[in-house]
């Protein structure tokens, strides 16, 4: 594609759908990492989603591969941990040395942080490398000061090219539909018209409204007593609940005014809500199998007819349910509903994507021979081009412009091979995952394509974010403090959630449970996460 093509298609991308982020700032054209006619190799280390790679053994097969390769100058090759291992995998190859080129990879949970994989000696600082030879991640960073503050360390060390999801669009514009909402709560519709329940449940109280109508009325009309109103894939899920009561179960900002750090876990809140949720447990209204289920059960639960309400995502699990279950019951119905809410409260988000942009970063290695042209071959992907093909893939086969809009071709959203739209997609455009480049809300909303998640998505979006913790960054001492407090408190507070809803242990020993947690030094972790919430206030100032 020639140079004064692509620029159109950023400014018509950028007129036609309004979006703030959709076209990059561009800084220049040139997306070459080496001189016309040289190729260099570099190896990218990120982790491998194989239940979207169905047609792939590996990111080293798509299909955009020879396109990056020609317009950068760079053949690249991928290194993927094994599934579920790949903290463990991280830390043996730092130690080992022998490193890739870039590792892509959740920073902000490393111990002690991007700063100590710096200081270790095994990744580089970019901030001279971005500021001469990233110019369309430079242009971007100085265009979102917000943003900029989650890319860089404590120090003002600016350590990563982040992957960002991005939406600051006018709201009211007409057609508006959120994007980037990726977590919240689904019911089934159809039975709450079975049992004569006419509109979405929000507060708490008409939740178990609804929750004792599933228990009581065979909504799933079968004539059997097998309906569970809540099911779960992990206790987690049941967790999910005590947001009602504006905590969460990690820390979070307890005092917004003031910015306080308080835990979920050790408030009265958490009383309160535990007092709900057993009573909810007792009366049958959760699945009585809640702490040991995982997601095969719950998918079989769901599925199978007996479900009434979870806590899920957009697409692999309220898409991926809808899907499946319409081929055998075309009238199954179910949406997403807001936040629930204590009576007379206000709903919360907590899931982070929902304020933060960054998902995960790439740094780039001292085993990097070329650092300059692994900032060079980044930068690319922040630029018109790349960020047409990471987001979209390729013109005219994965997608086509309408009206100036990029939509999805059939071969997406209707694949011969039967592929799901992030399956077809992700053979070509890492949109479909996580990469270092900026995803629109455009690109977001054409991947779901169900009408029913476009219906459900403005109740997802509803609630207060200001009480989500920022992406903080502990020291490398606070981080080996911070373990060793919490290795034994999360055990606690895990078994304690689930003996208390079951009533194993009764909420008469809240008092005691608040005690212990003290003894495991929980006040010590919330000082330290405060002094990170400090730091990252400061940063960039």
């Amino acid at each position: 594609m020639r140079k004064n093509s692509v620029r159109w298609l950023a400014i018509a991308l950028c007129a036609a759908v309004a979006l703030t982020l959709s076209a990059p700032v561009m800084a220049e054209e040139s997306w070459r990492a080496v001189p016309e006619g040289q190729t260099i190799g570099l190896t990218v280390w990120t982790e491998w989603d194989s239940s979207k790679g169905l047609t792939m053994s590996s990111l080293n097969d798509m299909k955009t591969l020879k396109v990056i390769e020609e317009d950068t100058g760079v053949k690249l090759t991928f290194m993927h941990p094994v599934a579920g291992n790949a903290s463990e995998q991280l830390n043996l190859m730092l130690v080992s040395g022998d490193l890739p080129d870039i590792i892509f990879y959740n920073w902000s949970g490393y111990p002690g942080g991007p700063m100590k994989v710096i200081e270790d000696g095994s990744c580089i600082a970019l901030n001279d490398l971005i500021d001469q030879y990233a110019p369309n991640y430079k242009a971007f960073l100085d265009a979102y000061p917000d943003v900029t503050r989650q890319a860089m360390t404590d120090e003002g060390v600016r350590y990563c090219f982040a992957g960002f999801s991005m939406d600051d669009r006018d709201p009211s514009q007409p057609g508006y539909i959120p994007a980037f909402q990726t977590f919240g709560w689904v019911i089934r519709t159809d039975w709450l018209e079975n049992v004569g329940i006419n509109k979405l449940p929000e507060t708490l109280p008409e939740w178990e409204t609804a929750l004792m109508a599933f228990k009581e009325k065979d909504p799933n009309g079968n004539g059997l007593a097998d309906e569970i109103p809540i099911v779960n894939s992990n206790v987690d899920d049941i967790k999910n609940w005590i947001r009602a009561w504006g905590i969460t179960y990690d820390f979070y900002i307890a005092d917004v005014e003031n910015q306080k750090v308080g835990y979920g876990y050790m408030t009265d809140e958490y009383r309160q809500a535990l007092e709900v949720l057993s009573r909810w447990y007792d009366n049958g209204l959760i699945d009585p199998d809640f702490a040991v289920s995982d997601g095969k059960q719950k998918d079989s639960k769901i599925t199978g007819n007996l479900a009434g309400a979870w806590t899920g995502s957009t697409s692999g699990g309220f898409g991926r349910y809808i899907t499946m279950m319409k081929q055998e019951n075309p009238d199954v119905k179910m949406t997403g509903t807001v936040p629930p809410v204590v009576e007379g409260g206000v709903p919360y988000k907590f899931d982070a994507w929902s304020k933060y942009a960054m998902g995960r970063q790439a740094m780039i290695t001292t085993s990097c021979n070329d650092p300059v042209a692994a900032a060079k071959f980044i930068d690319y992907f922040y630029g018109s081009k790349g960020h047409m093909l990471m987001n979209y893939g390729i013109e005219g086969v994965t997608y086509e412009f309408v009206d100036g809009v990029p939509l999805f071709t059939d071969y997406i959203t209707k694949n011969p091979d039967g592929l799901s739209i992030d399956q077809a997609l992700y053979q070509y455009a890492l949109a479909a995952d996580d990469w270092f480049f900026v995803m629109e809300p455009q690109l977001w909303l054409n991947r779901m394509s169900l009408p029913e998640q476009r219906e459900m998505l403005p109740r997802w979006a509803t609630g207060s974010k200001d009480r989500i913790m920022p992406p903080v960054l502990p020291t490398s001492d606070e981080s080996a403090e911070m373990s060793a407090i919490l290795g034994e408190v999360n055990t606690y507070v895990n078994e304690m959630f689930t003996k208390f809803v079951m009533s194993v242990e009764p909420l008469s020993n809240f008092d005691a449970y608040l005690k212990n947690l003290k003894s495991l030094g929980i006040e010590r972790a919330i000082e330290l996460k405060q002094a990170q919430l400090d730091r990252f206030a400061s940063r960039g100032k």
